[in-house]
């Protein structure tokens, strides 16, 4: 192993995360009663979970991710972190961490699972049963998202539209959840390396900063049965083409994904000035940037004129119904101290 991970560095970095754990618990908590006016979470950053008592088949399926832990943890330091065994090992690790609740509570109550007060669904896989029609789906999508559920009608139709064909290849919510795994973690993995070798020197450094991205118990959790996973595949692709030197074919590939990234979520437009300002650190100029950004315009103008599918109305409605009972700075910053 690299001479960074030892006994004394591993101890060191869990004082420090604790350290760091109480101060944004005491921030957090002074900032919910100082400003927002609300209780906070008296568990801070731990926001929503319900302590249960563990069976025997949770401590077999523990026992599983962690011996397949310790073996991959070895194997990746054996073999000097390549992108291949990395990437193959962090998915393995992202579904046994899942399956230690259980293959219904880790892989179908993600994508399908509903709740007594929303008896007809809150996820993106239920919005999909309902379409009957895809072209008319996309093309009516702003008529119809003020009346979608949560997820769906605060995102563009991008979502549903992935869960929707995932739904006709695969079948259930079990493979929809492994496939989004494997897209997630094998994309981000890819890109990952990509990036982290723009920065790193040795290939081996590269190797462990992506390992240890993975290892990130928040990744472990939410790149398995998640789009926000995709998502987050997406713009790390972004970002990976606009590293690369030279105009092509970093250019196509960013604004490939870039299209890609806007269909899936508003939240995309926070990549903009990431990319612009990469740019204008490493080249000056943010030729780049703009000339990607004149393509997804046009991309959408075009668009809209084959499937009637208007992206700004579709902003302004998830806008409107995110913001629609209360002022937007509230529940803006309550949202981001509870998803911290």
């Amino acid at each position: 192993m690299p001479a960074i991970i030892n006994r004394r560095g591993i101890l060191a970095s869990w004082c420090v995360f604790v350290a760091l754990a109480v101060i944004g618990n005491l921030a957090a908590r002074f900032f919910c009663g100082a400003f927002l006016h609300m209780r906070c979470h008296l568990f801070w950053p731990l926001n929503v979970f319900w302590p249960r008592t563990p069976h025997f088949w949770h401590y077999a399926r523990a026992a599983l991710a962690l011996a397949v832990f310790t073996y991959a943890l070895r194997l990746v330091s054996l073999k000097d972190y390549p992108r291949g065994i990395v990437c193959a090992v962090s998915l393995a690790l992202v579904l046994c961490t899942n399956f230690i609740a259980g293959g219904h509570t880790g892989f179908v109550i993600p994508i399908a699972g509903v709740s007594p007060g929303a008896p007809r669904g809150v996820q993106y896989f239920h919005e999909a049963l309902r379409i009957k029609d895809l072209p008319a789906f996309v093309s009516g999508y702003q008529q119809l998202q003020p009346h979608l559920s949560m997820h769906a009608r605060t995102h563009p139709p991008g979502p549903v539209i992935l869960i929707y064909a995932l739904h006709k290849l695969l079948g259930g919510p079990q493979m929809i959840s492994i496939a989004l795994a494997a897209f997630a973690t094998l994309l981000s993995g890819f890109f990952l390396f990509g990036i982290a070798g723009r920065f790193f020197r040795q290939k081996r450094l590269a190797g462990l900063a992506v390992f240890l991205f993975f290892l990130i118990p928040a990744v472990q959790v939410y790149y398995c049965a998640s789009v926000d996973a995709m998502i987050a595949a997406l713009f790390l692709g972004v970002v990976y083409f606009f590293v690369k030197e030279g105009f092509f074919p970093g250019f196509a590939g960013a604004a490939i994904l870039l299209i890609a990234s806007s269909f899936m979520s508003f939240s995309f437009l926070f990549l903009l000035p990431v990319i612009a300002a990469f740019e204008l650190l490493q080249d000056k100029r943010i030729f780049k940037a703009v000339s990607a950004v004149f393509t997804l315009v046009c991309f959408y103008a075009v668009f809209y004129l084959a499937t009637g599918f208007n992206y700004l109305d579709s902003f302004l409605n998830a806008y409107t119904s995110f913001y629609a009972r209360v002022s937007a700075w509230p529940l803006t910053a309550q949202y981001l101290i509870t998803r911290l």
